[in-house]
């Protein structure tokens, strides 16, 4: 068993033995919404960055974890819009509650890798919280 950094139980099965269209798992969302948030979440504020920095007309103030939430989806689950063609006609965020548990293991890794390069925040794998 593993704990969010609130103290809830959180058993991981994060990605292995799920076809890509299955739905992120709970587990996957309780990882992304206990552990990964609130360390890039502190990141952010220790770099300096407030609500500002997220929303191009908010006026600077402290960031929350909803903010956070925000700026990683706008910047880590966007995809093409393609139409019939096959040609790509803009980009759209895709919600973490319709992405498969492949796709949402991808952007959990493409974010820890991120808070290390540009937060120097490191994330700690499922299996290292307690």
């Amino acid at each position: 068993m593993w704990h969010t950094t609130d103290g809830e139980h959180l058993m991981m099965d994060l990605l292995i033995n799920h076809s890509s269209s299955d739905k992120r798992t709970l587990a996957q969302n309780r990882y992304y919404r206990g552990v990964v948030i609130p360390h890039v979440t502190q990141g952010m504020k220790d770099a300096g960055m407030d609500r500002s920095d997220v929303y191009a007309d908010a006026l600077p103030s402290e960031l929350k974890q909803a903010d956070t939430h925000v700026y990683l989806k706008t910047h880590f689950a966007i995809e093409d819009i393609i139409d019939a063609n096959g040609m790509t006609r803009g980009l759209h965020v895709v919600s973490t509650t319709d992405m498969s548990t492949k796709r949402f293991a991808v952007f959990i890794d493409n974010i820890k890798m991120w808070a290390i390069q540009y937060l120097d925040t490191q994330i700690p794998d499922p299996y290292q919280v307690r």
